[in-house]
């Protein structure tokens, strides 16, 4: 998987880093890197407490975001599936 990023062997999944990374250095350019650090301590110590006390409602949250996931994936390979994909992948050489 890592290979395929590295060498950009796999379009959609080198686009989808791409923009990951593009939205860490987006959100990373207003904050300095200590404010990121104490936002990160704080949320590692306060989420999982949250977590024990809402879980009921958080689990059953997580259940429809997890339906409307699996929908948007099946409509994506179903795009994915008609588009032509060139059927050689050789690399041209001058």
């Amino acid at each position: 998987m890592l290979e395929a990023v590295c060498k950009f062997a796999d379009d959609v999944v080198s686009g989808k880093v791409a923009l990951v990374l593009w939205i860490i250095s987006y959100i990373g350019s207003f904050f300095n890197f200590l404010t990121l650090v104490y936002i990160g301590v704080l949320l590692s110590l306060s989420v999982p407490v949250l977590y024990e006390k809402y879980q009921d409602q958080i689990d059953e949250k997580l259940i429809v975001a997890q339906k409307i996931i699996q929908t948007i994936q099946k409509i994506d390979d179903n795009i994915l599936r008609k588009l032509p994909l060139p059927l050689n992948k050789e690399k041209k050489t001058q």
